[in-house]
């Protein structure tokens, strides 16, 4: 994963929880959801997602920390590019919306 794209210039990204709980959920990466486990499922990754991305300054930032929680909290290796797809649309989502979901 080489993309630099910058998130939102040099500034620290800091994601709004409610915001990547509706990303992670729809995402739902290892198919719990589908499977009948209870909305706040993925709330331990998604808080420190939330808690160490200030540390990302661009999408590949970002999809290492979304590839190395999950790795680290729940012992899988999600797809790289899927994770990458996914902070694109973090970024992309944010960007839409006047930065109101990142500040």
């Amino acid at each position: 994963m080489e993309f630099k794209t910058k998130i939102k210039g040099d500034k620290p990204v800091n994601i709004d929880i409610k915001f990547l709980t509706q990303v992670i959920n729809s995402w739902d990466p290892v198919s719990l959801l589908v499977g009948g486990a209870p909305e706040d499922e993925y709330s331990i990754e998604i808080k420190e997602i939330v808690q160490k991305s200030s540390s990302c300054r661009t999408e590949t930032d970002l999809a290492k920390l979304i590839y190395t929680v999950f790795a680290d909290k729940m012992g899988v290796k999600l797809n790289q590019l899927t994770c990458l797809k996914q902070a694109f649309k973090i970024s992309e989502l944010t960007t839409n919306n006047n930065d109101t979901l990142l500040s």
